[in-house]
């Protein structure tokens, strides 16, 4: 059969977002599910949704080839065997970049007492969660550039653009990724008017606005962001914009 798209974005629930290639070439970020062998997996982060995939594949007795931070692999790799890849690195002929970054800061009384309010509601699940999160390895999580083999370039931000970040970390990685064919960004509760004001500044051909967060703060009954309304601000400013709900896909002549 024959195939009529270059690339394809899949959002796979959660913060699990897959890239397909037209050469066969895939990529996982985030995977909830267990990766088989031929996938570039790259974990972004710590979060219990981030590394179930992965987990999942090393409490099975896989033994799963990871990209991802340092300290985020060395924490892993505690609990079985895994094939963990520092960025920068190559693998099948994708080149990884990684960059770590300060993450939303949740001690604001706003966000204090819609978590609070959650655990109220189901108490096992909130000491279920503080469970996992202790048995977390320590991490911070990362933006990532990947250079793909067809010569196209992608910028996973994650949630980098939050209103306590710095400046300085915003514009030296505007500047040093800017111009990239695929910008991937996701919104935390909040933060919609710094990824209003910064997301533009990295001059993708294509800002996609992936929902990141969503899932999971559904899951815990707290509020989510609508990001329509952002992009529709963004497109009529002229900014290329694309939104990427969970569930659905976004193909790439």
């Amino acid at each position: 059969m024959n195939v009529h798209w270059r690339q394809r974005l899949t959002h796979e629930g959660a913060s699990s977002i897959r890239l397909d290639l037209a050469s066969g070439l895939r990529v996982r970020f985030d995977p909830l599910q267990p990766p088989v062998v031929p996938d570039v997996v790259i974990l972004t982060w710590n979060e219990a949704e981030r590394i179930k995939g992965v987990r999942t594949a090393i409490l099975s007795g896989a033994s799963p080839r990871v990209v991802g931070l340092p300290t985020l692999l060395q924490g892993l790799a505690r609990e079985g065997e895994i094939q963990g890849i520092g960025a920068p690195c190559e693998v099948r002929g994708i080149r990884i970049e990684m960059a770590p970054y300060e993450p939303v800061s949740y001690v604001t009384r706003h966000e204090g007492m819609q978590k609070a309010r959650s655990a109220l509601k189901d108490p096992f699940r909130a000491a279920r969660r503080l469970l996992d999160r202790a048995r977390l390895p320590p991490s911070k999580p990362a933006i990532t550039r990947l250079s793909l083999p067809d010569g196209t370039t992608l910028v996973h931000l994650n949630g980098a653009l939050h209103a306590s970040q710095e400046g300085s970390f915003l514009e030296e990685y505007a500047r040093r990724w800017s111009g990239a064919d695929l910008v991937i960004v996701g919104c935390d509760y909040g933060h919609e008017a710094t990824v209003e004001e910064s997301a533009p500044w990295f001059e993708g051909r294509l800002l996609v606005l992936a929902d990141l967060f969503g899932d999971v703060r559904r899951s815990l009954g707290m509020p989510t962001v609508l990001l329509t309304p952002i992009a529709d601000r963004l497109t009529a400013r002229g900014v290329p914009v694309a939104v990427l709900a969970s569930g659905a896909s976004l193909r790439f002549e």
